[in-house]
């Protein structure tokens, strides 16, 4: 994995769907800047999901 790496984005929407029983759902519409490798791009998908890590080793 690849710390320490900045990547331009614009966040073009954002929709919030709550649900019962605690749930919900966050869909976003992104669009990166730039020329990035498909592993770049895999990488920043991986940390925009984890809202909350879990671990020590998946906070940025």
């Amino acid at each position: 994995m690849i710390y320490n790496r900045s990547y331009h984005f614009e966040i073009l929407s954002t929709d919030v769907i709550l649900c019962p029983f605690q749930l919900g759902f966050i869909t976003m519409r992104l669009k990166l800047n730039g020329s990035y490798e498909t592993y770049e791009v895999m990488e920043f998908l991986h940390h925009l999901r984890i809202l909350e890590p879990k671990f020590s080793g998946e906070k940025m």
